[in-house]
């Protein structure tokens, strides 16, 4: 369930913070919120979000995406050259250009 409160700012103002948090076996799996300038917005977006969170593969959809984010440009050649070199292993110029690029 999604929790919105006003946020007064400093020139009088109201935005609106949606927070959602979903538990599952009791752990806390996604705690997300974000600011809107109108409640209706901050309303479709939590919404939205629950709607995504119904079934875990919802779930592992949207923390997956959260987690990818603090990933660099690096780890991620690192990963991608990891995984398809195994499928088939890469020619000496695919290879150097994967190294210069991470």
């Amino acid at each position: 369930m999604a929790t919105i409160i006003p946020i007064e700012q400093e020139d009088g103002s109201i935005k609106w913070r949606a927070t959602v948090r979903k538990k599952k076996d009791g752990k806390l799996v996604l705690n997300r919120s974000k600011t809107f300038s109108t409640k209706k917005l901050a309303l479709q977006w939590s919404t939205n979000l629950e709607s995504q969170l119904q079934d875990d593969a919802g779930i592992a959809a949207v923390t997956h995406r959260i987690k990818m984010r603090g990933i660099t440009m690096s780890e991620l050649i690192d990963k991608h050259v990891a995984y398809f070199n195994k499928l088939k292993p890469f020619g000496e110029t695919k290879r150097y250009t994967y190294k210069v690029l991470a």
